[in-house]
């Protein structure tokens, strides 16, 4: 019992609590007719509780494939991919610096970007590299920068929830992820294809590091 209470407990500091659907119900009443690509980022810390590690600021970058479909899209085609994703993000591993400033952009090549960065130049860099994975570059005037003035504070305070003075949630965080794994998404396929990650957290992975 002692060593199921400690594995649980392990676990949840790797896979945080998180909001979702089971896929076959998501796929009931959401359809989609081209690939969708996920790439996912976070920050390797240690738990101040536990000292063992812990990924925190997760955050993901979505595109889809607008020349392939579920029909069209196959295992070679998704490893072909996969390397594609492995030299372009890992080797070296592809850093995201983020901040309080939203660049966002969008285009027929089926990039709808929306990512908080430091500034402008570090959103346009980010994006110029995941759209590079495919050989596409960013076409002039398409780019959207915002900025709150004042509306995300690095210490947003405390306030009082479930009876209990708690932190507050920092919007839009300065911080630094990495490129941690890739997903393409096959509609009706019941399960994300692994496309590349570490050995530890994604063993289905083509392309493994």
């Amino acid at each position: 019992m002692l060593l199921f209470v400690f594995y649980t407990n392990y676990i949840h500091t790797l896979m945080p609590a998180m909001y979702g659907w089971p896929v076959e119900d998501y796929e009931k009443v959401k359809t989609y007719k081209n690939i969708q690509v996920k790439l996912f980022f976070s920050q390797l810390t240690i738990d101040d509780r536990t000292k063992r590690p812990l990924w925190k600021y997760n955050s993901q970058i979505t595109f889809r494939l607008v020349d392939e479909t579920t029909e069209t899209f196959t295992e070679a085609k998704a490893k072909a991919l996969a390397e594609k994703i492995y030299k372009t993000l890992v080797n070296p591993q592809m850093h995201w610096n983020k901040g309080k400033i939203r660049v966002s952009y969008n285009d027929d090549q089926g990039y709808r970007f929306s990512l908080d960065c430091k500034d402008e130049a570090e959103g346009k860099r980010v994006m110029r590299q995941i759209m590079s994975i495919q050989g596409h570059t960013m076409e002039e005037g398409k780019t959207r920068v915002s900025k709150i003035d004042g509306g995300f504070p690095n210490n947003p305070g405390t306030h009082k929830v479930y009876g209990k003075i708690t932190k507050k949630v920092s919007q839009r965080p300065e911080v630094k992820v990495e490129f941690t794994h890739a997903v393409a998404l096959v509609w009706s396929k019941g399960e994300p294809v692994g496309l590349v990650g570490p050995r530890h957290k994604l063993r289905s992975a083509f392309f493994r590091f």
